[in-house]
Parts: C-alpha cells; structure tokens; sequence
C-alpha cells in the first residue's frame, strides 16, 4: 500500500541550493523551513497554491486505499492525519510574513 507524501520546495541552509536563492527568501523564521511552508514566493497565490498542495494529497488517493487506512489504523491516527490534511489546507493563514 502507497501513500502520496508531498512537501514545499524548501532552500535549506548549508545547501547549494540555499546559497543560490537566500537573497529571494521571503522569510528567515527557520520555523517556516518544514517543508510545509514557502519561503520562496511561489508563482501563484498563496491562498491558490495551497488549495493545490491540499488538493495533491486530496486527489492522489484511491477510495480503496482510504478504505485499508481505515481497517488499519486507530481512530486517533486517523484524526490526527485529518489535522495534518486541515494544516495543509490552511498553511497560508499562518504565514504572516506575507
């Protein structure tokens, strides 16, 4: 069983990457370097890019996938990873270097 894993392309320091693009940074809270957040300006809006993010995880799933989550784990953790899918969704509201 596959389960989709998506993340925010995040310049992390001491990554070449990093060096290239610190000047376009549009924060430098390291608590928004999680993956979950953009700390570069992505091309649409934020509000626009993470109804998309959300919808990756949203549309990547099979109903008989949801189903076998389902059998296999507890209700706890299934809550959880609705909290998780919710904080995706909402990334944007938190951002409030923007």
């Amino acid at each position: 069983m596959h389960l989709p894993a998506f993340s925010v392309l995040t310049p992390l320091p001491g990554a070449d990457y990093y060096e290239e693009v610190k000047d376009n940074l549009i924060t430098q809270n390291y608590d928004y370097f999680d993956l979950l957040h953009c700390v570069l300006q992505p091309r649409l809006p934020l509000k626009e890019f993470y109804e998309e993010f959300y919808n990756l995880y949203r549309n990547s799933d099979s109903l008989l996938n949801r189903i076998y989550l389902l059998k296999k784990y507890s209700i706890g953790e299934i809550i959880k990873a609705l909290r998780m899918s919710n904080r995706i969704r909402n990334a944007y509201k938190v951002q409030d270097y923007i």
